[in-house]
């Protein structure tokens, strides 16, 4: 009879409780959710460089947030599935949710290029948020469009 160590039984065990209390808020982790990680990650490598392009990169600054904007995005995707479930709706808002994180994270990925230089890619990022405010009416302003 082969043993078990404890710890690996009980690690295990915490990773498979952590992963279906997950995805129970979120929903069932789909390639949307990656994509949108994705976009999430390309978002903070362009704010790094633009931080260290203008000498303002902070580590502690650097983690708070990170930190605050999965916190927060994961509270909204929780949301927006548990008005899917309370509604009985198949994934529409989940969907919904995902899109305005998305169109957020683009956007600020869409004014960090243009603060580095990439004209190119500025275009690009402006073409594909123009489309996506157009078919699905989101408009997304900062607090820097605001002042």
């Amino acid at each position: 009879m082969k043993e078990t160590s404890i710890l690996k039984t009980e690690f295990t065990e915490f990773w498979i409780i952590l992963g279906g209390v997950i995805t129970f808020l979120i929903g069932p982790i789909t390639i949307k959710i990656y994509a949108l990680l994705i976009i999430i990650a390309i978002d903070t490598l362009f704010g790094l460089q633009v931080a260290f392009r203008e000498n303002t990169f902070s580590l502690k600054i650097f983690i708070r947030k990170v930190f605050s904007k999965l916190y927060y995005y994961f509270f909204y995707l929780a949301l927006f599935n548990a008005i899917d479930i309370i509604l009985s709706l198949p994934n529409t808002m989940r969907w919904f949710g995902m899109l305005v994180v998305a169109f957020v994270e683009i956007s600020s990925v869409y004014k960090n290029a243009l603060k580095l230089g990439r004209k190119e890619a500025g275009l690009i990022l402006e073409q594909i948020l123009q489309k996506l405010s157009k078919e699905y009416q989101i408009s997304v302003k900062s607090k820097e469009d605001t002042k």
